[in-house]
């Protein structure tokens, strides 16, 4: 009898479970697709003439100069960012385009570009 009754409340709690849509698991919401309109990011982010890749190019041109100096100069060419560590965005750019930039040393870098002697 008592098998029998542990059985039934079981059979009831799944029943219940099922019909509520757990079956066991936890679901997760189901998002709604995004409106077609323009995200906060790109609706926020800066315009610039040129490329950060550019603009360091330029900047690092017959140079060598650290990461702190490569990110004020860049800035004062008028490269305009709104990211919270811009810093760490040039690190990053000149640490992915080795074709582009050479590491002299700790911090330091260099354009593999010849310079721009027209300017």
């Amino acid at each position: 009898e008592e098998i029998a009754r542990l059985d039934a409340e079981i059979a009831a709690i799944t029943a219940e479970s099922s019909r509520i849509g757990l079956r066991g698991k936890r679901h997760r919401r189901r998002r709604l697709p995004r409106a077609w309109s323009r995200s906060n990011a790109a609706a926020t982010r800066a315009t610039n003439e040129m490329t950060l890749t550019e603009a360091l190019t330029r900047v690092l041109s017959g140079k060598t100069m650290r990461i702190s100096e490569v990110v004020r100069a860049v800035q004062a060419a008028g490269y305009q960012s709104r990211a919270g560590d811009f810093r760490t965005v040039v690190n990053l750019t000149l640490l992915r385009r080795k074709d582009l930039f050479k590491r002299q040393g700790r911090g330091k870098y260099t354009s593999r570009l010849a310079p721009d002697r027209s300017k």
